[in-house]
């Protein structure tokens, strides 16, 4: 079936599409083995399965110096590795990073946090050992400072068991 854009969406279900202009949406989900988003994806979850490098840019103009704000990275349910990438469209400082697991206990993986793909590390592949669902740990983390330009990869080795977990870093605006 090809696009169709009734009676007021788009819905795609070949296998190569184009979309030019602003997509609007609540949830995004790459589901392919292998995806690049590229650009600004403006979202309220960007969720990945599979080996996926999702970018997500966060900028806040009126974010001012000094205050705190944080990001969470959901790694899909998939068992194998994955890699996010976000944007905070900022200069700021990497001070935090805590590790849920938001559906099926012991899920059990090693995580990896740093500045760009070969940039100073915030989190050194750190395993979490709390795997308890809706319990938050603090992975052992190296305050880290970032350029506006730069990114913050997050990584996640395979795990053991399928199931989703999240991330959320705590970073403050230095310039």
């Amino acid at each position: 079936m090809p696009w169709t854009n009734y009676p007021n969406g788009i819905s795609v279900t070949t296998q190569t599409g184009s979309v030019s202009g602003m997509i609007n949406a609540t949830t995004i989900t790459l589901t392919s083995n292998t995806a690049t988003a590229a650009g600004t994806i403006t979202a309220g979850t960007v969720s990945a399965t599979g080996l996926v490098t999702s970018t997500l840019t966060i900028g806040s103009a009126t974010q001012i110096v000094g205050a705190y704000s944080y990001i969470p990275v959901y790694f899909g349910t998939a068992s194998a590795l994955e890699q996010l990438a976000v944007y905070p469209g900022y200069a700021g400082s990497l001070d935090l990073v805590n590790h849920t697991v938001s559906a099926t206990s012991a899920l059990v993986a090693n995580y990896t946090v740093q500045i760009g793909s070969a940039g100073a590390i915030a989190v050194a592949t750190v395993a979490n050992t709390t795997s308890s669902v809706g319990v938050v740990q603090e992975l052992t983390t190296t305050a880290t400072t970032f350029a506006a330009t730069n990114a913050i990869v997050a990584i996640r080795s395979a795990q053991g068991t399928a199931g989703s977990t999240v991330l959320t870093l705590v970073i403050r605006r230095t310039a």
